[in-house]
């Protein structure tokens, strides 16, 4: 006599259906197997509710004692599911193939590069908007032209290759120079320039006067005093009105905005489309593909240097060549102090994990762990995909200002992680080890020199 397939592989047949186009998983074996899981399944999971589209998390049944003590029964390693608890909808156990995640790779950066382009159109627009009026709701617009840009911005700081990198990182430092710091007084100096030349007045070639960091401090700077410290332009600063300092900041604001927006032009060009793109065209070429993943191998590292150790670590006080004031913080050392972005950027920064990770699309498709998957290591997938869906919930959830995250930081985060920036600077590390070992072996990529030695 035949008898129906166990509950809990109906639920799971009714999530592999609904992912079929993507999944390209079968039911079939699932309902002619054991009623026991293999070892090594995901442990977290959750109850779909009933009469919902069940779709987004792993499946969980008891045994016929009752669901009360009883243990939760998940489905297998290898069976793709949803990870609960975050928005991002990260899709573990996927398998995929290097030659595909390179082309969704190409083409999501082509995406994000068209969105912080049109961004910066909108973002110059707002400038002369406000620079007409000079009214608190044209600056409040501004304001928010600014956060859209430089958190679409954010996002492209981890993918630093191809036209980012040429010509030594040139176009890339024109856009956003950090870590480097504006030159505040140059800017001031720029800024009176601008306003007693006018039209005949030519931006200046230094990096650390235009860009992003020169637009924040444009917009933001709310006290109209100078980033002097003394010296003949503070004094010069000093004697304008109000009204003629705002005029001189505009003057100068408003090519730095033109500017930011043509070089996001050329990016997006240069970049080129989702279907014909920087990646894309290295497609079928074995010794090419494998750059690529060196060149995103090293762009996943962004995390432990410039985002743990510089965005985190110098404005907590943990670094007294950054921060002389260590161990207290020097708040005046974050990101980006005057738009108060600093959380923000770390989030967007973070998210782009989630792409590199877990792939593209909706739903996603597969990234680097699906390639190790796929490549014999399904183990060290499995981990890494919890360590990093862990570091995006615990950025993501975080709703404070940097600022006073700094002051709730008073620990040695070697000793406790209390604080939220020692938890995520302690998730860095486990995520960064991840990659360090299981990817760069199974990948056979080289953790570039300068990243080889930070472990702290």
């Amino acid at each position: 006599m035949s008898r129906s397939p166990p509950m809990k592989y109906q639920t799971l047949c009714i999530r592999s259906l609904l992912l079929t186009a993507v999944l390209n998983q079968s039911c079939d074996s699932s309902s002619s197997s054991s009623s026991n899981p293999p070892a090594g399944a995901p442990t977290t999971a959750t109850t779909p509710t009933s009469g919902s589209n069940a779709t987004g998390t792993s499946p969980t049944a008891t045994t016929g004692e009752g669901a009360e003590g009883t243990t939760p029964v998940v489905p297998p390693a290898t069976t793709p599911y949803v990870i609960p608890g975050n928005s991002f909808q990260l899709i573990a156990g996927l398998k995929n193939n290097r030659t595909d995640f390179i082309k969704d790779l190409g083409a999501g950066v082509s995406t994000k590069i068209a969105s912080f382009e049109g961004a910066t159109t909108d973002l110059t627009a707002a400038a002369n908007a406000y620079c007409a009026s000079y009214s608190p709701e044209s600056l409040s617009i501004l304001k928010d032209k600014f956060k859209t840009a430089m958190l679409d911005w954010q996002q492209l700081e981890l993918y630093q290759m191809g036209p980012m990198t040429e010509k030594n990182s040139s176009l890339k430092t024109k856009i956003y120079n950090w870590p480097t710091v504006p030159y505040l007084c140059k800017i001031d100096e720029e800024s009176m320039y601008a306003r007693e030349d006018g039209d005949a007045y030519a931006l200046p070639t230094d990096n650390n006067k235009i860009g992003l960091q020169a637009l924040e401090y444009l917009i933001f700077e709310g006290t109209l005093e100078t980033g002097c410290p003394n010296g003949a332009t503070k004094t010069s600063w000093q004697a304008l009105s109000k009204q003629e300092k705002l005029e001189a900041r505009c003057a100068y604001m408003k090519p730095v905005a033109r500017e930011l927006g043509v070089n996001a032009a050329t990016l997006k060009t240069a970049w080129g489309t989702t279907a014909d793109n920087y990646l894309s065209r290295k497609v079928g070429n074995a010794e090419a593909e494998q750059s690529a993943m060196q060149e995103m191998f090293n762009n996943i590292l962004y995390i432990d240097i410039e985002m743990k150790n510089k965005k985190i670590g110098i404005p907590a006080g943990q670094d007294i060549k950054g921060c002389p004031k260590s161990p207290a913080p020097c708040v005046d050392k974050q990101e980006l102090r005057y738009s108060r972005l600093s959380r923000e950027a770390l989030s967007e920064n973070v998210k782009v994990l989630a792409d590199i990770i877990f792939g593209f699309g909706e739903p996603r498709r597969g990234g680097l762990s699906a390639i190790i998957r796929q490549e014999s290591a399904p183990a060290s997938a499995e981990k890494s995909e919890k360590n990093v869906s862990d570091l995006l919930t615990l950025v993501d959830t975080e709703q404070s200002n940097f600022d006073d995250l700094l002051a709730k930081k008073n620990e040695d985060c070697e000793a406790t992680q209390a604080s939220w920036i020692c938890q995520v600077q302690t998730s860095i590390k486990t995520v960064v080890a991840d990659f360090k070992a299981e990817y760069a072996s199974v990948l056979k990529v080289q953790v570039p020199v300068e990243k080889q030695g930070d472990n702290d």
